[in-house]
């Protein structure tokens, strides 16, 4: 679950900080929760912050500005931190750890029941409406 102002895309793919591409605000705080079912590698499509000052932490370890958890990998239940402090603002990041283009080949079924499976959610997925297991969908929420 995601605490805060940052935000997490539709698919649950990837992660942003508040407001992203345009600046984060000053004294903002958020969390990530990383849900896969197993440890996820991330892969940093844009980070910029204040450098000293505005912290992503990932792991124990703070990331400030330009250098972001580029091929860290997280694991399951990890909970992933972002604070800003009272002054400068920078466009912050996009941080991805899986695509549905990464996704195995999916077979819909019938919706029909699907959220009382076990495991299972109802998702939108390449142009279709899927029945499909949970562990297979995006790491963030």
């Amino acid at each position: 679950m995601t605490s805060g102002a940052c935000t997490v895309a539709s698919d649950a793919t990837c992660f942003h900080s508040p407001n992203y591409p345009s600046n984060y605000g000053n004294n903002q705080q958020c969390t990530i929760t990383v849900t896969a079912h197993a440890q996820v590698t991330l892969s940093v499509t844009a980070f910029t912050t204040e450098s000293g000052y505005d912290f992503l932490t990932v792991n124990g370890v703070r990331y400030d500005g330009t250098s972001g958890p580029e091929g860290v990998q997280v694991a399951a239940g990890s909970t992933i931190f972002f604070t800003t402090d009272y002054s400068v603002v920078r466009s912050g990041f996009e941080i991805c750890g899986a695509s549905p283009e990464s996704l195995p080949e999916l077979t819909c079924m019938s919706v029909h029941g699907c959220m009382w499976r076990g495991g299972r959610e109802l998702r939108w997925v390449r142009g279709a409406w899927c029945c499909i297991e949970s562990s297979l969908f995006g790491p963030f929420s």
